[in-house]
Parts: structure tokens; sequence; C-alpha cells
């Protein structure tokens, strides 16, 4: 059942990368400690998943989440630290045991590095199961993820700044490859001869030869 739900949860997340501006992967500790995914729709909504298997033991936990994030709240040295806030839903299976259903209100800031394309994270979670029975708790998590689509943006930019590099270099060459030769066809040109000097009373035509 466990493998069944981890795979369900695995083909959701795949279907929603074709509407996401941004995907993030990493990972988060200490409770719970799994792989966290997140796929930005816009500058302020995002959707977080986190998944730990335990294969000896059978066991299988999730959660899904909804964020909303307020970019403009806090930073650091000028990098943005998004305060979010939303709602979730977290499935747990055990081997022998019923399977645990709740909601969750994650809580958290980030970081985006500005030099290195991650994400590092904090987060509290209240948390109430509401079945097989009723149980409250809290969940907390640090974590770092990397960023994918942010990755790809710096390298299409250094790209870019290369070829324009390049373009600037190659005008500025057949600058100088222009100069150079009109200064080779100036040189190669024959000196021109200096007219003999007027022959007093010459008649009209005159050349003095």
């Amino acid at each position: 059942m466990g493998i069944k739900t981890f795979a369900l949860a695995s083909l959701l997340v795949l279907s929603q990368l074709t509407f996401a501006d941004e995907l993030a992967v990493g990972l988060a500790t200490p409770s719970p400690t799994g792989i966290s995914v997140k796929l930005w729709n816009s500058d302020e909504i995002a959707y977080d998943m986190l998944g730990a298997w335990d294969a000896a033991n059978e066991e299988v936990y999730l959660h899904f989440d909804y964020l909303i994030h307020d970019n403009n709240k806090y930073n650091l040295d000028g990098n943005p630290m998004p305060f979010y806030y939303g709602y979730g839903v977290r499935f747990k299976e055990e081997r022998n045991a019923d399977t645990i259903l709740g909601l969750r209100i994650p809580l958290g800031i980030s970081y985006f590095i500005q030099d290195a394309p991650f994400e590092v994270f904090g987060e509290l979670a209240p948390r109430v199961d509401v079945a097989p029975s009723t149980n409250f708790g809290l969940d907390v998590m640090i974590g770092v993820r990397f960023r994918i689509n942010e990755l790809q943006k710096r390298n299409r930019a250094n790209r870019g700044e290369r070829s324009d590099r390049r373009e600037t270099d190659t005008g500025q060459q057949e600058q100088y490859d222009s100069r150079d030769y009109r200064s080779q066809e100036y040189n190669s040109r024959e000196p021109e001869q200096d007219a003999p000097p007027p022959v007093p009373n010459a008649p009209p035509g005159y050349r003095g030869y």
C-alpha cells in the first residue's frame, strides 16, 4: 500500500511540472526528514511536497502544501527572505497500522542565495491528525533546495554575455582590419610626380619635353 501511495504522489508532482514556473528539489530534516520538492506557479504562490520512504519497515510519509509568500517583508544584505504560510495535508502509512491522515499549517521563511541557485528554509507546522484518531503535533524542519530553473537562467545569461562579448570583439576587430586595409591601400599608391616648373613664354600645350 505504501509503494502505491508513493507512486501516486510522484505522478501527481510530475503532472504539475508543465504548469510550474520554477522547480526546486532538496532535502529537509529533522521532523519530518525526506526529499522536498517545490513548484512555483508565480512569485507568490508555490506547491510543496515532502516524501520519505522506509523500505525496511514499509513506512511512507507524504505531505502536500499550498504556500503563499510575502517577498517584501524581510531581506538580508539586499537578498529577499520571503515569509510564507499556507495549509496542507499529510499522510503516513506504517506496516500493520492504519493510515494516518492529517492537516497542517506551515509557517516558514526562505533565504535565496544571491550567487548560487539555492534556497535555504526553516519551517514550523502545527498539525492535527483526523484519522484514525485525533492527535496534535508540531513539525519542525530546516532544509535546502536546488533551484533548477534558476541555474538554467544563469547559464543562458552567461551564454548571452559571452555572445555579446564575442560580437563586440568581432566588431572591434573588423574596425581594426578596415583601418589596416585603408592604411595599406594608401601606402601602396604610387607617389605622385611633382609637376615641372613652368617655362617662361611657353606655347599653349607645352609640357616641358
